[in-house]
This record gives C-alpha cells, structure tokens and sequence, in this order.
C-alpha cells in the first residue's frame, strides 16, 4: 500500500471506492477489532476522510457493542444513505430499534431487509470484506407490538 501514497490509485471497496490513506485505516481498524479493541478501531474509522456504506455499516457494529445506542443508529442510517440496497443494514437497524423497544421500527425494518434481498434465500457480504450471511425468514420470532405481533426476523451468520 505504501507504493500507492501519493497517487490517485483508488482502492474498489464494492460499488464505492477508498483512497490509500483510508484503506489503510480501515486495515487498522480491522486490527483493531481482531484484538478486541473497538475503541481504537472506532477512532481509525472516525480519521477516514471518505467513508462508504461498508465503513459505516462496521461503525455502528461498534458503537452497538459499546452499548451507544443511538451513535449506531446515526451510523446505520447513513450506511443506508450511501447504499440502500443493503440488507443486512436493515436487518441490523432492526435489532438496534428492538433492543430499543422501538417494534413497530423494527418490524418496518426487518421487511425492508427481506425486500431489499430481492427474493434471495440468502445474501453472502464475504464479496464486501464482511464475515456475515443474511437469511430470509429462517429463525420466526414474536415480538409483540401494541398488542399485536409480528412474524419475521431474518438471521445472519457471523
């Protein structure tokens, strides 16, 4: 990557594409997650210049599991902003709303998720550098919502 600096080689992330100097951070926060370190990781994430829907979908992992709440949503929502046909953002956005007690949120979230998988069993993010597989409507849980409830919720494999 070093033989890079300075010169207007883009590195392809997906659909969307990092400079040398992002890359590199985004190296780092990596490393930074595999040794449990989510606040360091969170900080060469925030030194990003451009950030992509994949860089934020990893920032609202973060803040999720430093228990920030809201900080997450903030994140996820602009990853959905960058690319809104990514599904496992919607379905991770429903978990934050339902680990909130936001249901009805939720629900809207978790049917956004299996519309934006286009009739797909499965979506596999390993193309995109994520360890995860998003499945349509494989585990069936009831959350009740004002006195109703709700059938869905896709499952993902990390």
């Amino acid at each position: 990557m070093d033989l890079l600096r300075g010169t207007e080689v883009k590195t392809v992330f997906g659909n969307e594409t990092l400079d040398p100097e992002d890359m590199d951070l985004w190296d780092k926060s990596l490393e930074f997650l595999k040794n449990e370190e989510p606040e360091k990781a969170l900080v060469a994430m925030c030194l990003m210049r451009k950030h992509t829907s994949k860089t934020m979908f990893n920032m609202s992992e973060i803040y999720r599991k430093l228990g920030s709440y809201e900080d997450a949503l903030k994140a996820i929502r602009f990853a959905l902003y960058l690319d809104p046909f990514l599904a496992i953002a919607y379905y991770k956005r429903g978990n934050l709303h339902y680990d909130m007690k936001r249901f009805v949120s939720a629900l809207r979230d978790f049917e956004l998720a299996e519309l934006a998988m286009h009739g797909n069993s499965y979506i596999d993010y390993e193309q995109m550098g994520m360890i995860a597989r998003l499945y349509q409507a494989e585990a069936r849980i009831r959350v009740p919502t004002d006195g109703h409830e709700f059938l869905f919720c896709p499952r993902v494999i990390m």
